[in-house]
Protein backbone atom coordinates (compact mmCIF):
# COMPACT_ATOMS: atom_id res chain seq x y z
CA UNK A 1 0.00 0.00 0.00
CA UNK A 2 1.60 3.46 -1.05
CA UNK A 3 -0.52 6.83 -0.25
CA UNK A 4 0.36 10.25 -2.30
CA UNK A 5 -2.00 13.11 -2.62
CA UNK A 6 -3.68 11.78 0.48
CA UNK A 7 -5.02 9.13 -1.84
CA UNK A 8 -4.24 5.39 -0.55
CA UNK A 9 -3.03 3.12 -3.75
CA UNK A 10 -4.18 -0.92 -2.88
CA UNK A 11 -3.09 -3.50 -5.14
CA UNK A 12 -5.27 -6.89 -4.79
CA UNK A 13 -4.32 -9.46 -6.58
CA UNK A 14 -5.17 -12.98 -6.98
CA UNK A 15 -7.12 -14.98 -9.82
CA UNK A 16 -10.79 -16.23 -10.21
CA UNK A 17 -13.80 -14.47 -8.86
CA UNK A 18 -13.01 -11.17 -6.74
CA UNK A 19 -15.69 -11.16 -4.07
CA UNK A 20 -16.43 -8.69 -1.44
CA UNK A 21 -14.78 -10.48 1.47
CA UNK A 22 -11.27 -10.79 -1.01
CA UNK A 23 -12.06 -6.73 -1.10
CA UNK A 24 -12.57 -6.59 2.63
CA UNK A 25 -9.43 -9.06 3.56
CA UNK A 26 -7.34 -6.59 1.42
CA UNK A 27 -8.37 -2.98 2.71
CA UNK A 28 -9.83 -3.45 6.21
CA UNK A 29 -11.52 -0.83 8.44
CA UNK A 30 -11.10 2.62 7.36
CA UNK A 31 -12.00 5.93 7.46
CA UNK A 32 -15.13 7.56 5.71
CA UNK A 33 -12.25 10.36 4.68
CA UNK A 34 -9.53 7.73 3.63
CA UNK A 35 -9.43 7.73 -0.51
CA UNK A 36 -8.58 4.78 -2.43
CA UNK A 37 -7.13 3.93 -5.66
CA UNK A 38 -7.46 0.37 -6.60
CA UNK A 39 -5.21 -1.61 -8.70
CA UNK A 40 -6.47 -5.34 -9.14
CA UNK A 41 -4.39 -7.99 -10.58
CA UNK A 42 -4.96 -11.72 -12.22
CA UNK A 43 -8.70 -12.13 -11.80
CA UNK A 44 -11.30 -13.13 -14.25
CA UNK A 45 -14.50 -11.61 -13.11
CA UNK A 46 -15.13 -9.20 -10.48
CA UNK A 47 -18.21 -9.94 -8.48
CA UNK A 48 -21.46 -7.88 -7.49
CA UNK A 49 -21.16 -5.81 -4.27
CA UNK A 50 -17.30 -6.10 -4.75
CA UNK A 51 -16.91 -2.42 -3.32
CA UNK A 52 -20.26 -2.40 -1.40
CA UNK A 53 -17.86 -1.57 1.83
CA UNK A 54 -15.97 1.22 0.53
CA UNK A 55 -18.26 3.37 -1.55
CA UNK A 56 -17.48 6.77 -0.08
CA UNK A 57 -13.31 5.58 -0.53
CA UNK A 58 -13.12 4.39 -4.22
CA UNK A 59 -11.93 7.53 -6.43
CA UNK A 60 -10.24 5.14 -8.82
CA UNK A 61 -9.69 1.47 -10.12
CA UNK A 62 -7.78 -0.04 -12.43
CA UNK A 63 -9.31 -3.42 -14.20
CA UNK A 64 -6.53 -6.12 -15.66
CA UNK A 65 -7.23 -7.51 -19.00
CA UNK A 66 -7.91 -10.44 -17.53
CA UNK A 67 -11.08 -9.82 -16.53
CA UNK A 68 -14.20 -10.85 -18.61
CA UNK A 69 -17.11 -10.07 -16.62
CA UNK A 70 -17.77 -7.18 -14.85
CA UNK A 71 -21.01 -7.95 -11.67
CA UNK A 72 -23.72 -10.41 -13.22
CA UNK A 73 -27.30 -11.08 -14.91
CA UNK A 74 -30.37 -10.01 -13.62
CA UNK A 75 -32.06 -12.23 -11.23
CA UNK A 76 -36.03 -12.03 -11.48
CA UNK A 77 -35.65 -9.81 -14.87
CA UNK A 78 -34.13 -6.59 -12.77
CA UNK A 79 -32.80 -7.47 -9.49
CA UNK A 80 -29.14 -7.15 -8.28
CA UNK A 81 -26.41 -5.29 -7.36
CA UNK A 82 -23.26 -4.39 -9.36
CA UNK A 83 -19.68 -4.19 -7.80
CA UNK A 84 -19.21 -0.36 -8.05
CA UNK A 85 -22.86 0.87 -7.25
CA UNK A 86 -23.39 3.86 -5.67
CA UNK A 87 -19.44 4.57 -5.35
CA UNK A 88 -20.10 8.21 -5.16
CA UNK A 89 -16.49 9.28 -5.44
CA UNK A 90 -15.38 7.37 -8.28
CA UNK A 91 -14.40 9.40 -10.69
CA UNK A 92 -11.62 7.34 -13.28
CA UNK A 93 -12.23 3.67 -14.25
CA UNK A 94 -9.26 2.49 -16.75
CA UNK A 95 -9.36 -0.91 -18.55
CA UNK A 96 -6.07 -1.89 -19.31
CA UNK A 97 -5.14 -2.33 -23.37
CA UNK A 98 -6.01 -5.76 -24.93
CA UNK A 99 -8.75 -5.74 -22.30
CA UNK A 100 -11.21 -9.26 -22.53
CA UNK A 101 -13.76 -7.69 -21.08
CA UNK A 102 -17.28 -8.84 -22.78
CA UNK A 103 -19.61 -8.37 -20.02
CA UNK A 104 -21.07 -5.56 -18.34
CA UNK A 105 -23.87 -6.55 -15.77
CA UNK A 106 -26.89 -4.89 -13.96
CA UNK A 107 -26.17 -1.69 -11.96
CA UNK A 108 -22.38 -2.23 -12.75
CA UNK A 109 -22.01 1.53 -12.06
CA UNK A 110 -25.51 2.37 -11.20
CA UNK A 111 -24.91 6.35 -9.26
CA UNK A 112 -21.43 7.02 -9.44
CA UNK A 113 -21.90 10.49 -9.68
CA UNK A 114 -18.32 11.58 -10.02
CA UNK A 115 -17.84 9.55 -13.36
CA UNK A 116 -17.65 12.15 -16.09
CA UNK A 117 -16.39 9.59 -19.15
CA UNK A 118 -15.37 5.93 -19.69
CA UNK A 119 -14.22 3.87 -22.37
CA UNK A 120 -15.49 0.90 -23.04
CA UNK A 121 -13.24 -1.66 -24.61
CA UNK A 122 -14.41 -3.11 -28.13
CA UNK A 123 -15.00 -6.57 -26.96
CA UNK A 124 -17.98 -5.80 -25.08
CA UNK A 125 -20.79 -7.30 -26.18
CA UNK A 126 -23.22 -7.15 -23.33
CA UNK A 127 -24.37 -4.05 -21.36
CA UNK A 128 -26.98 -4.86 -18.50
CA UNK A 129 -30.07 -2.93 -17.03
CA UNK A 130 -29.44 0.41 -15.22
CA UNK A 131 -25.29 -0.56 -16.15
CA UNK A 132 -24.72 3.38 -16.55
CA UNK A 133 -27.48 5.05 -15.20
CA UNK A 134 -27.57 8.13 -13.00
CA UNK A 135 -23.86 8.71 -13.89
CA UNK A 136 -22.13 11.93 -14.43
CA UNK A 137 -21.27 10.95 -18.01
CA UNK A 138 -21.15 13.97 -20.73
CA UNK A 139 -19.79 11.42 -23.73
CA UNK A 140 -20.16 7.55 -24.47
CA UNK A 141 -19.18 5.97 -27.65
CA UNK A 142 -21.05 2.96 -27.83
CA UNK A 143 -17.96 0.02 -30.33
CA UNK A 144 -20.31 -2.28 -32.88
CA UNK A 145 -19.47 -5.07 -30.55
CA UNK A 146 -22.29 -4.53 -28.37
CA UNK A 147 -25.38 -6.53 -29.41
CA UNK A 148 -27.42 -6.56 -26.30
CA UNK A 149 -28.69 -3.21 -24.51
CA UNK A 150 -30.81 -4.09 -21.76
CA UNK A 151 -33.11 -1.13 -19.84
CA UNK A 152 -32.69 2.14 -18.84
CA UNK A 153 -28.74 1.51 -19.47
CA UNK A 154 -27.90 5.44 -19.30
CA UNK A 155 -31.65 6.20 -17.55
CA UNK A 156 -31.53 10.06 -16.07
CA UNK A 157 -28.01 10.70 -17.08
CA UNK A 158 -28.95 14.07 -17.13
CA UNK A 159 -25.35 15.78 -18.14
CA UNK A 160 -25.54 13.32 -21.43
CA UNK A 161 -25.13 15.65 -24.71
CA UNK A 162 -23.03 13.34 -27.02
CA UNK A 163 -23.47 9.54 -28.30
CA UNK A 164 -21.45 8.02 -30.97
CA UNK A 165 -22.70 4.56 -32.05
CA UNK A 166 -19.35 2.61 -34.15
CA UNK A 167 -19.46 1.06 -37.20
CA UNK A 168 -21.84 -1.01 -38.03
CA UNK A 169 -24.23 -1.54 -35.17
CA UNK A 170 -25.69 -4.30 -33.90
CA UNK A 171 -28.53 -2.49 -32.17
CA UNK A 172 -31.96 -2.08 -33.88
CA UNK A 173 -33.73 1.47 -33.44
CA UNK A 174 -37.12 -0.41 -32.26
CA UNK A 175 -34.96 -2.39 -29.52
CA UNK A 176 -33.13 1.38 -28.46
CA UNK A 177 -36.40 2.94 -28.38
CA UNK A 178 -38.70 0.08 -26.89
CA UNK A 179 -36.00 -0.06 -23.70
CA UNK A 180 -35.62 3.40 -23.44
CA UNK A 181 -31.82 3.68 -23.40
CA UNK A 182 -31.82 7.00 -23.23
CA UNK A 183 -35.12 7.84 -21.44
CA UNK A 184 -35.11 10.90 -19.55
CA UNK A 185 -30.83 11.94 -20.44
CA UNK A 186 -32.88 15.61 -21.72
CA UNK A 187 -29.66 17.45 -22.50
CA UNK A 188 -28.96 14.87 -25.25
CA UNK A 189 -28.32 16.95 -28.87
CA UNK A 190 -26.04 14.62 -31.31
CA UNK A 191 -26.19 11.17 -32.33
CA UNK A 192 -23.48 9.60 -34.42
CA UNK A 193 -23.82 7.03 -36.64
CA UNK A 194 -22.41 5.42 -39.62
CA UNK A 195 -25.39 5.12 -42.99
CA UNK A 196 -25.09 1.49 -43.06
CA UNK A 197 -26.37 1.73 -39.27
CA UNK A 198 -29.55 3.81 -40.10
CA UNK A 199 -30.62 1.46 -42.60
CA UNK A 200 -30.04 -1.05 -40.00
CA UNK A 201 -32.29 0.84 -37.94
CA UNK A 202 -34.89 1.98 -40.75
CA UNK A 203 -34.53 5.91 -40.26
CA UNK A 204 -33.22 8.37 -42.23
CA UNK A 205 -30.73 11.23 -40.35
CA UNK A 206 -32.68 14.18 -38.98
CA UNK A 207 -33.93 15.70 -35.97
CA UNK A 208 -35.34 13.36 -33.56
CA UNK A 209 -37.59 13.00 -30.39
CA UNK A 210 -38.32 9.76 -29.71
CA UNK A 211 -34.88 7.72 -28.25
CA UNK A 212 -34.63 10.62 -25.14
CA UNK A 213 -37.11 13.08 -24.81
CA UNK A 214 -34.96 15.41 -25.77
CA UNK A 215 -36.27 18.63 -27.47
CA UNK A 216 -32.96 19.03 -29.52
CA UNK A 217 -32.06 16.09 -30.51
CA UNK A 218 -30.15 15.50 -34.12
CA UNK A 219 -29.48 12.11 -35.99
CA UNK A 220 -26.22 12.18 -38.19
CA UNK A 221 -25.51 10.18 -40.92
CA UNK A 222 -21.79 10.04 -40.62
CA UNK A 223 -19.02 9.58 -37.19
CA UNK A 224 -17.90 13.34 -36.14
CA UNK A 225 -14.00 14.14 -37.23
CA UNK A 226 -12.21 12.79 -34.25
CA UNK A 227 -10.43 15.75 -32.50
CA UNK A 228 -6.92 16.72 -33.06
CA UNK A 229 -4.74 15.75 -30.86
CA UNK A 230 -3.43 18.21 -28.84
CA UNK A 231 0.52 19.48 -29.99
CA UNK A 232 2.59 18.42 -27.19
CA UNK A 233 4.32 21.48 -25.52
CA UNK A 234 7.00 22.60 -26.83
CA UNK A 235 9.67 22.03 -24.24
CA UNK A 236 10.98 24.80 -22.63
CA UNK A 237 14.01 26.37 -24.09
CA UNK A 238 17.08 25.48 -21.54
CA UNK A 239 17.95 28.69 -19.68
CA UNK A 240 21.09 29.99 -21.09
CA UNK A 241 23.67 29.47 -18.13
CA UNK A 242 23.95 32.37 -16.73
CA UNK A 243 27.60 34.16 -17.44
CA UNK A 244 30.21 33.65 -14.94
CA UNK A 245 30.90 36.36 -13.02
CA UNK A 246 33.91 38.48 -13.86
CA UNK A 247 36.18 37.87 -11.48
CA UNK A 248 37.05 41.31 -9.74
CA UNK A 249 39.72 43.23 -11.04
CA UNK A 250 42.81 42.56 -8.48
CA UNK A 251 42.78 46.26 -6.49
CA UNK A 252 45.68 48.35 -7.90
CA UNK A 253 48.36 48.12 -5.37
CA UNK A 254 48.58 51.48 -3.57
CA UNK A 255 51.51 53.55 -5.06
CA UNK A 256 54.32 53.95 -2.67
CA UNK A 257 54.63 57.34 -0.92
CA UNK A 258 56.99 59.34 -2.46
CA UNK A 259 59.90 59.40 -0.54
CA UNK A 260 60.26 62.55 1.09
CA UNK A 261 62.98 65.06 -0.21
CA UNK A 262 65.91 65.92 1.51
CA UNK A 263 65.18 68.78 2.59
CA UNK A 264 67.89 71.25 0.86
CA UNK A 265 71.13 71.54 2.76
CA UNK A 266 71.27 75.57 4.10
CA UNK A 267 73.38 77.24 1.85
CA UNK A 268 76.45 78.09 3.56
CA UNK A 269 76.40 81.59 4.71
CA UNK A 270 78.44 83.43 2.21
CA UNK A 271 81.63 84.52 4.00
CA UNK A 272 81.82 87.90 4.57
CA UNK A 273 84.01 89.38 1.88
CA UNK A 274 87.67 90.78 3.58
CA UNK A 275 87.06 94.19 3.79
CA UNK A 276 89.54 95.57 1.28
CA UNK A 277 92.54 97.07 2.88
CA UNK A 278 92.95 100.61 3.18
CA UNK A 279 94.04 102.13 0.38
CA UNK A 280 97.74 103.50 1.22
CA UNK A 281 97.36 107.24 1.85
CA UNK A 282 99.25 108.67 -0.66
CA UNK A 283 102.27 110.06 -0.70
CA UNK A 284 101.95 114.08 -0.11
CA UNK A 285 103.08 115.41 -3.51
CA UNK A 286 105.95 117.47 -3.08
CA UNK A 287 106.19 120.70 -4.96
CA UNK A 288 106.97 120.32 -8.63
CA UNK A 289 109.81 122.47 -9.08
CA UNK A 290 110.47 122.61 -12.91
CA UNK A 291 111.89 124.69 -15.11
CA UNK A 292 109.28 126.00 -18.08
CA UNK A 293 110.41 127.07 -21.44
CA UNK A 294 107.83 130.11 -21.29
CA UNK A 295 107.45 133.33 -20.12
CA UNK A 296 107.41 132.09 -16.82
CA UNK A 297 110.56 130.39 -17.18
CA UNK A 298 112.66 129.96 -13.39
CA UNK A 299 109.27 130.17 -11.73
CA UNK A 300 108.34 127.66 -9.29
CA UNK A 301 104.98 126.13 -9.89
CA UNK A 302 103.36 126.93 -6.86
CA UNK A 303 104.40 130.65 -7.68
CA UNK A 304 101.32 130.84 -9.90
CA UNK A 305 98.47 130.75 -7.81
CA UNK A 306 97.90 134.01 -7.85
CA UNK A 307 97.29 134.33 -11.11
CA UNK A 308 93.75 134.15 -12.52
CA UNK A 309 94.74 132.15 -15.93
CA UNK A 310 97.78 130.79 -17.16
CA UNK A 311 99.54 127.98 -18.81
CA UNK A 312 102.06 125.88 -17.09
CA UNK A 313 103.92 123.12 -19.55
CA UNK A 314 105.99 120.56 -17.85
CA UNK A 315 107.67 118.75 -19.61
CA UNK A 316 109.88 116.59 -16.79
CA UNK A 317 106.57 116.07 -14.31
CA UNK A 318 104.83 112.90 -15.02
CA UNK A 319 100.89 112.70 -14.91
CA UNK A 320 100.29 111.86 -11.43
CA UNK A 321 102.08 114.34 -10.24
CA UNK A 322 100.39 116.78 -12.51
CA UNK A 323 97.08 115.88 -11.39
CA UNK A 324 97.93 116.00 -7.63
CA UNK A 325 99.27 119.40 -8.23
CA UNK A 326 95.58 120.54 -10.01
CA UNK A 327 93.67 118.83 -6.71
CA UNK A 328 96.09 120.89 -4.56
CA UNK A 329 95.71 124.56 -6.55
CA UNK A 330 92.39 123.99 -7.89
CA UNK A 331 90.07 125.38 -5.31
CA UNK A 332 92.36 128.65 -5.39
CA UNK A 333 91.92 128.79 -8.67
CA UNK A 334 88.94 130.83 -10.77
CA UNK A 335 87.26 129.23 -13.54
CA UNK A 336 89.50 126.45 -13.57
CA UNK A 337 89.50 123.27 -15.75
CA UNK A 338 91.58 120.94 -16.22
CA UNK A 339 91.71 119.53 -20.30
CA UNK A 340 94.66 117.15 -21.54
CA UNK A 341 94.83 117.64 -25.30
CA UNK A 342 97.68 115.82 -27.50
CA UNK A 343 98.95 118.72 -30.02
CA UNK A 344 101.59 118.10 -32.25
CA UNK A 345 102.37 121.97 -31.56
CA UNK A 346 101.82 123.82 -28.19
CA UNK A 347 100.16 127.31 -28.13
CA UNK A 348 103.69 128.71 -28.44
CA UNK A 349 104.94 127.19 -31.29
CA UNK A 350 106.93 124.43 -29.88
CA UNK A 351 106.71 121.49 -30.94
CA UNK A 352 105.88 118.64 -28.51
CA UNK A 353 108.55 116.38 -27.48
CA UNK A 354 110.14 115.34 -24.23
CA UNK A 355 109.38 112.81 -22.11
CA UNK A 356 105.95 112.00 -22.82
CA UNK A 357 106.99 111.18 -26.55
CA UNK A 358 106.86 112.43 -29.52
CA UNK A 359 103.66 114.54 -30.20
CA UNK A 360 101.90 113.68 -27.45
CA UNK A 361 103.12 116.80 -25.58
CA UNK A 362 100.58 117.60 -22.68
CA UNK A 363 98.64 121.01 -22.96
CA UNK A 364 97.65 122.35 -19.30
CA UNK A 365 94.98 124.91 -19.38
CA UNK A 366 93.70 126.69 -15.86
Amino acid sequence: MSTANNIQTIIISGNGTLTQAIVNNNIGSIGAGTLLNIVIEGYTIIDELAFASYTNNLVEVTIPNTVTTLGREPVNVNEGFGPFRNCTLLQTVIFQENSQLTFIGITTFYLCSSLTMISIPPTVTHIDFQALSNTGLTSITIPASVDFVNFFVFYQCFNLSLVIFEGISQLDYGGLNSRQIFSECFSLQEIYCTPDTLTNWGITAGPDQELSGSPSLTIFDSLPEPEPEPEPEPEPEPEPEPEPEPEPEPEPEPEPEPEPEPEPEPEPEPEPEPEPAPEPEPEPVKPIKSRCGSRFSGCNITKITGFSNGMVINNRASRAQRISTLIQIQSRLRNATWTREYDAVNDYGQRAGGPVGYGQSPKNTF
